[in-house]
């Protein structure tokens, strides 16, 4: 008796550590003790494979178009996965830090925006260069413009 009073509160604790985690995992649907989303990306792609049997009484091509059936159904689950490991190693999930956006001006902030969708392309570290980046080339910019009016 013991031990299950004790392994639920462990359970209870870790699943209440994992909320403070992930913030915002209710309000996208993240179940976090399935570590998967409510709606997954291409939620319709079981949809596929739902009448779908193989039978002796198939003849060769029925069963190379239903195993086609099936790679194209796993080239799916793969860009889920992709998709999903994209949102978790990023901290997506997470709420922003408080004083991540404060300290930046608006077209800092529109810069991230408008970049965020480039973000997939390549790691966190690279992408951030590149946000960083614009945003410098940006400020020298209007550093040039101010000397030049100046003259």
């Amino acid at each position: 008796r013991n031990k299950s009073k004790s392994g639920a509160s462990c359970h209870a604790k870790a699943a209440a550590a994992a909320a403070n985690n992930f913030p915002l995992a209710p309000q996208v649907g993240y179940l976090i003790e399935r570590k998967d989303f409510e709606v997954e990306w291409d939620n319709n792609a079981e949809d596929l494979l739902a009448d779908m049997e193989f039978s002796s009484e198939d003849k060769e091509e029925d069963i190379n178009l239903k195993v086609h059936v099936l790679e194209i159904y796993n080239s799916k689950l793969d860009a889920r996965e992709k998709r999903k490991k994209f949102v978790l190693e990023r901290g997506l999930l997470r709420k922003p830090e408080s004083n991540n956006g404060n300290n930046k001006s608006k077209e800092e902030r529109e810069i991230e925006q408008n970049l965020r969708i480039w973000a997939r392309f390549h790691s966190e570290e690279e992408h951030r260069s590149l946000v960083e980046g614009l945003i410098e080339e940006r400020m020298v910019r209007k550093q040039i413009e101010q000397l030049q009016a100046q003259v």
